[in-house]
Parts: structure tokens; C-alpha cells; sequence
């Protein structure tokens, strides 16, 4: 038996892009017909010049009267799957339309798109894809939790667009006055309710909006702190689509693991997924990852969403890294795996990556729970991250332009290093 069927009790394995984003297969997967469909009738217009599809997102890359444009059809998907065949064709047609009309304009002023700004969470890896691609068109943002990041939308009124670098320079001011316009615009505009999902055995609240928008409300300073009255213990959230916003007390177990439970099912199920993981507030009113104040097994579910989530962006990170890069298949470097894995016998559940002799130097290493160093076939060293990072020093560097962090090998840990590391190693 190897090291991991003893340790793991089965083989482990990286999470499922298709299970962690709502997809199925292509033969299978209506959002495949959608996207094809959009392509041809994009395609098809005078107008276009060409059109290509995200790698590794839901939407289009298209020449349009000689200017590049990117279109994430997210939005549109979900307010026309529900529609007649008839009315979805004239959504999509009016959809191309505008954003044709849109193209043809002149790019729009500060003036002209401040009152159009909102504040958007993300999960960090959206739309890297299309950075790596294209330096020069990353989205203006800035990460605010774990695997999280805000961005600023622009919303017109068919449609809406992720606020890029070479606009923000155009507008001549900065970030922090782009941030505090669309925050202000998310208060005063956005029509906002909170209705009572449940009650028993404490009460869960459900924010409710008609743009799209209920998830940004958890990046409100204050928001979420003031349903300290409404909950029963202190305010917990879960946000695994954009559209979604519980907020509940974490005084009953019962009532942290139904969000626990919702928060992982919604966000496999999502084609919009956020984070499904639990979030609450510290001493100062900010949002922070929520973690269970006692050790229990509750405290395991809590953990794992936030190793869920963290397995899920590096997962979706590497297939961007691998895409732009090219692979180790194509002579490129290796980016490692990350894993997510309980023991046999165990509750917890930890994220890990394999270490081994025969990766290069060039090679990249995700920050995880559990570095795995084989040895031997038959012997492998489990060592916490960060006893890994204390004893081999320098020999692990962080790549800077990279989110989430990994970090480049630049040699084989020594003999007395392996040492330390054995006396590190979970038994």
C-alpha cells in the first residue's frame, strides 16, 4: 500500500474545476450552447472583425470596428435562460447591439462614468486570464479577503464592464476616489431589502437587490456589523455567488452549519461563483474569515470552505499559468498542484502540494497547509508550510507578480535540512 492510500485512505486529488464552477461537460453544459450561440451571431455582424473565446472564463474576446473588446456573458446567461426562445434572441440581439454602440463611442469621461461605479467581489483569479494575455488591460482592484478581491464595475443599462487600468489613467485620478465613488453609488442607488429566510433555531437573513449586486453589500464598511441586534451571537455571512448574501448569528451550531452547508453547495453549483467560505467581523468592524472560536468538529466544516476556496483559486490559477506560459508538456515550467485531502480517520481537511527532487528551478509552489517531500516511493514527509518555509529559508522564493502567492525553488533542500524537516513532519 503507498504512502497516500495509508495516509489519506484513498488518492487525492485537486478540486474539480467543472464541480467548484457549476459546469458540466461540453456535451452536456447549456451555458456551452449559450456561448456558441453568442459567438455566431456575434460573428456574424458586419461589424466584427473576429471573435475568440475566454480560456478561462464564460465569455468572448472580439475586434469590433477595429477596437478589442471582452465580453463576459455571465449577466446575460442568467437573465435570458428563463425566457422564450423568441424573447432570448431579441435579448441577445439588443445585448450586441448596444455594446456595438457602446464600442462606437468615444471611451467615457470621469464625469460621465462616476455615477455608473460599483464596487464588485471577485474571487482573485477572475479575469486574470485575460491579464496574462494582456498586460495592459488588468482590471482595476485590490484584493480585501483571502482569495478575494474587489473590482469596479461600470454599469450601463444593458450591460456591464470591469473598469481597466488604461481607463483609470485616462480619468487622471486615483484609485481611491474611483473606490469611494462607486461605494457611495452602491449606498444611494442600489434598492436594498433583507428579508427573513429562516427563523429557528436563530434567524438567517437573506439581502436582496434587483441589480445584481447582493454580494458587494459584505464589502460595506459596517455592514455587516450592524446585524449585531438582528442575530442571535456574532455575525457570520456567506457569499457563494455574487447574487447571494446570508447573514446570521453563530450562536447555535446548528445555524453556522446550515450556512456552511449552503455556502459549499451553492457555490459548486454556481456559474458565478464567489467563496464558499464564512466570513464575519473583527474588533474594528472589518471583515475578516470567520473561524470557530472553540475546537470542535463544526470548526472542521468552518476550515474547510476556506481550504475549499483556496484550493479552487490556485487550481484556477495554474490552468491560466499553464495557458499563457505553456506547460511542462510544452517545455515550460511546472506549476505544482494543489490539493485538498483529509486524512484517514481525521475531520480536517488540508490543502497540499508535492515538493519533489525533480522539479526545476523555475518551478512554482503554491503556499498551502502541508508540503509533501517524498523521500522514497514509500516515504514521504508531511511538513506544515511554515516549518517548510523557516528551515529551507532563501532556497523558497515568492514570486511578486503573482496572486495567489506561489514561490520559486531555487535548490533542493540539503541533507541537514532534512533533518530539521523530519523533525518537523507530522507523524
Amino acid at each position: 500500500m503507498s504512502f497516500w492510500s495509508r495516509w489519506f485512505g484513498r488518492k487525492s486529488s485537486s478540486p474539480d474545476p467543472a464541480a467548484s464552477t457549476g459546469t458540466s461537460t461540453p456535451a452536456t453544459d447549456p451555458r456551452e450552447f449559450f456561448l456558441a450561440h453568442v459567438e455566431q451571431r456575434l460573428s456574424a455582424r458586419e461589424t466584427t472583425q473576429s471573435v475568440t473565446r475566454h480560456e478561462q472564463d464564460f465569455g468572448l474576446r472580439a475586434v469590433i470596428s477595429g477596437r478589442e473588446v471582452s465580453l463576459f456573458l455571465h449577466r446575460l446567461h442568467a437573465d435570458t435562460r428563463e425566457l422564450s426562445p423568441e424573447a432570448r434572441e431579441q435579448a441577445i440581439e439588443h445585448f450586441l447591439t448596444a455594446l456595438s454602440q457602446t464600442e462606437e463611442k468615444t471611451r467615457l469621461s470621469w464625469e460621465e462614468a462616476r455615477p455608473r461605479l460599483r464596487p464588485v467581489l471577485r474571487p482573485l483569479t477572475f479575469g486574470q486570464g485575460l491579464e496574462l494575455a494582456r498586460p495592459g488591460h488588468a482590471m482595476v482592484g485590490h484584493e480585501v479577503l483571502p482569495f478575494l478581491r474587489e473590482l469596479i464595475s461600470i454599469d450601463y443599462e444593458d450591460r456591464a464592464a470591469y473598469l481597466q487600468q488604461e481607463e483609470l489613467e485616462s480619468w487622471g485620478v486615483s484609485f481611491e476616489e474611483v473606490l469611494a465613488a462607486a461605494h457611495a453609488n452602491l449606498a444611494r442607488f442600489v434598492p436594498l431589502s433583507t428579508e427573513l429566510y429562516e427563523r429557528h433555531p436563530g434567524p438567517i437573513w437573506s439581502i436582496e437587490s434587483d441589480q445584481f449586486h447582493e454580494s458587494s453589500w459584505l464589502l460595506r464598511p459596517g455592514f455587516l456589523s450592524s446585524f449585531e441586534k438582528k442575530v442571535e451571537g456574532r455575525p457570520i455571512a456567506i457569499v457563494p455567488d455574487r447574487g447571494t448574501l446570508w447573514i446570521a448569528g453563530d450562536a447555535h451550531s446548528e445555524t453556522v452549519a446550515r450556512l456552511c452547508e449552503s455556502a459549499e453547495r451553492e457555490y459548486q453549483a454556481s456559474a458565478r461563483a464567489t467563496s464558499p467560505a464564512l466570513y464575519t467581523v473583527d474588533e474594528a468592524m472589518r471583515v475578516v474569515p470567520y473561524a470557530r472560536p472553540q475546537e470542535d468538529e463544526l470548526a472542521y466544516r468552518v476550515r474547510r470552505g476556506h481550504r475549499l476556496l483556496a484550493a479552487c483559486e490556485y487550481s484556477a490559477q495554474k490552468r491560466q499559468l499553464d495557458q499563457s506560459k505553456g506547460g511542462e508538456e510544452e517545455g515550460g515550467y511546472f506549476v505544482a498542484n494543489v490539493m485538498l485531502a483529509s486524512p484517514k480517520g481525521s475531520p480536517e481537511t488540508f490543502t497540499y502540494c508535492v515538493w519533489s527532487d525533480e522539479q526545476g528551478p523555475g518551478d512554482l509552489l503554491p503556499e498551502v497547509d502541508l508540503i509533501a517531500l517524498p523521500e522514497t516511493k514509500e516515504h514521504v514527509l508531511l511538513v506544515p508550510w511554515e516549518e517548510v518555509r523557516r528551515i529551507v529559508g532563501d532556497r523558497l522564493v515568492a514570486e511578486p507578480t503573482l496572486s495567489p502567492r506561489r514561490y520559486r525553488p531555487t535548490a533542493w533542500p540539503t541533507p541537514e535540512m532534512f533533518e530539521h524537516l523530519r523533525a518537523a513532519a507530522l507523524e
